[in-house]
């Protein structure tokens, strides 16, 4: 039986340079170094949303891509399971 703390532990994390046309491996959350909004899109979305982050939280979005329009939070890293 897998431990519970390692199937919801984060064991990769990678910088994200926002991108209107790179799309990423699906996350199992983003975190934000600095406040400010977020264009992302997620599994399973037909367009992306803007969502308003605060600096040091993580967010458990199965996010595919964080856009440059309209993002203004810096530090942007996604969380990898792996």
């Amino acid at each position: 039986m897998a431990n519970r703390v390692e199937a919801q532990s984060v064991g990769r994390m990678v910088l994200v340079t926002p991108s209107d046309t790179t799309r990423m491996e699906p996350t199992v959350g983003l975190a934000v170094n600095a406040d400010g909004d977020v264009n992302v899109q997620c599994v399973g979305m037909v367009a992306p949303v803007v969502r308003s982050v605060v600096a040091g939280v993580d967010y458990p979005w199965r996010a595919i891509a964080v856009y440059a329009t309209s993002t203004t939070a810096t530090g942007i890293v996604a969380l990898y399971q792996d």
